[in-house]
């Protein structure tokens, strides 16, 4: 969130989104505000990082869903560029962000970018669960996440297959066994139910690219042309109206 308006980023990431036909996701870290907000913003008293996220995070999905791709029409016979009706301002003003809205480009072929919170960011686990997409989570905290999601799961009333989690791994720089490596990091991904890894690259180009030879034949298969289809995960609400 430091120094980035949500309007500006919805549009920056919705445009590479578009560029990439729907491979594009947003790592959303809690941080501080930004100066065009600051100029504007409703409550000064509000500071707690945990909830500007989560405003933020609401401001952004909102944002990307004001003007739907069927709203696009470019019909050269009538004149006409969209149907305007189904585009929509957000109108929200909350404690720290105060954004009309809408966007002025239609959304993606997946309906929305990837919207991925950290847990390493000090988070409400509702929040994550009730707003993100997906949410990284670390080595360390794997076991606390995962009662943690499934404590959140049921107050928020969203299901598993509704978010994807995925394992953060820092690559042994010194390891030169890609298959010990890769066969650790798999079992790994399997005892927590990941969907999938993100991977902090360390060492050499060459050991990388042999650990993620013996690695991928060991995941789960993904399917589908977006990344929202490759972590399995649903379409998100308002994508296709």
């Amino acid at each position: 969130t430091t120094h980035n308006a949500p309007y500006n980023l919805a549009r920056r990431v919705l445009s590479l989104d578009r560029a990439t036909g729907g491979r594009t996701g947003l790592a959303l870290r809690a941080g501080d505000g930004d100066e065009v907000s600051e100029a504007t913003v409703p409550d000064r008293t509000a500071t707690a990082r945990h909830r500007r996220w989560a405003e933020y995070a609401g401001v952004l999905t909102g944002l990307w869903e004001s003007f739907p791709a069927a709203a696009l029409l470019g019909d050269q016979a009538t004149g006409v560029f969209a149907e305007s009706t189904l585009i929509k301002p957000i109108d929200h003003e909350g404690r720290f962000y105060r954004v009309a809205g809408p966007l002025d480009g239609p959304s993606s072929p997946q309906g929305r970018p990837v919207l991925v919170a950290d847990a390493r960011d000090d988070l409400d686990w509702a929040d994550v669960v009730a707003l993100a997409d997906a949410v990284v989570v670390s080595r360390a905290r794997a076991p606390e996440a995962a009662a943690r999601l499934a404590e959140a799961f049921e107050r928020v009333g969203r299901r598993r297959a509704d978010i994807a989690v995925l394992g953060r791994v820092e690559l042994p720089a010194d390891d030169t066994t890609a298959e010990r490596t890769a066969t650790r990091l798999a079992d790994w991904a399997e005892r927590y139910d990941f969907d999938g890894l993100e991977l902090v690259p360390t060492g050499d180009h060459d050991r990388l690219l042999a650990l993620l030879r013996a690695l991928v034949p060991r995941l789960g298969p993904s399917g589908g042309a977006t990344l929202r289809a490759a972590l399995g995960l649903p379409e998100p609400i308002g994508a296709g109206s």
